[in-house]
């Protein structure tokens, strides 16, 4: 990691200037990894996005390709919110890697309404992400058009009346897990062994 760290920038721009082209798709997401240890300047109590609660964790960041391959990544104290990772990827778009025209998705909570107004709209980036609960609800509270369909399970909005300042919503119903990935796997069924064992008789009898 000593010999990786200065290092980093310079391969991210190679990596960059190999993958990505002005007018790509970017994808960007981030996790949590919890760790043993008490020295770590970035450990800290946050969410845990790894399912393990109440211990030190980092926050990363990892930004890729529509193909998946891994561009840049970041690190980020352990108590870092999802949306306020956003603001290094988008220096590192725009200034490191001198790219103007490019869209990155994320998920509700990283591209926050907050995040899109102070990040991806002055730097001039498009965005791909999901409208919260409440949003669609207003959405929907002000008359948009829909008409469903069945095959395949989607929604459709008409686009010429929802493009306030540039912004299009295309929103789709969601299809159940199992559409997507199959059934559930069964819970694994451990095997129950009892053990007996006699008692020893009392010294002296």
């Amino acid at each position: 990691m000593d010999w990786l760290l200065p290092r980093q920038p310079g391969i991210e721009d190679a990596l960059a200037a190999r993958h990505l082209r002005d007018g790509t798709l970017v994808l960007y997401d981030v996790s949590s990894a919890a760790f043993e240890g008490r020295t770590c300047p970035l450990g800290q109590i946050g969410h845990p996005r790894d399912g393990v609660r109440g211990r030190l964790q980092i926050v990363y960041g990892v930004l890729t390709t529509t193909g998946g391959i891994p561009v840049a990544a970041g690190v980020f104290t352990g108590a870092t919110g999802d949306p306020a990772t956003l603001t290094s990827q988008v220096k590192k778009i725009k200034s490191r890697f001198g790219l103007t025209h490019v869209a990155v998705a994320g998920d509700r909570g990283m591209l926050a309404k907050v995040r899109i107004r102070d990040d991806l709209q002055p730097a001039r980036l498009d965005w791909i992400t999901a409208l919260r609960g409440p949003a669609i609800a207003a959405l929907m509270a002000g008359g948009a058009p829909t008409r469903f369909r069945r095959q395949p399970p989607r929604a459709r909005l008409d686009p010429g009346k929802l493009r306030p300042s540039g912004t299009r919503r295309m929103p789709a119903r969601r299809p159940n897990r199992e559409h997507v990935l199959g059934p559930r796997p069964a819970k694994p069924v451990y095997p129950q062994a009892r053990f007996s064992c006699p008692r020893r008789a009392a010294q002296g009898q």
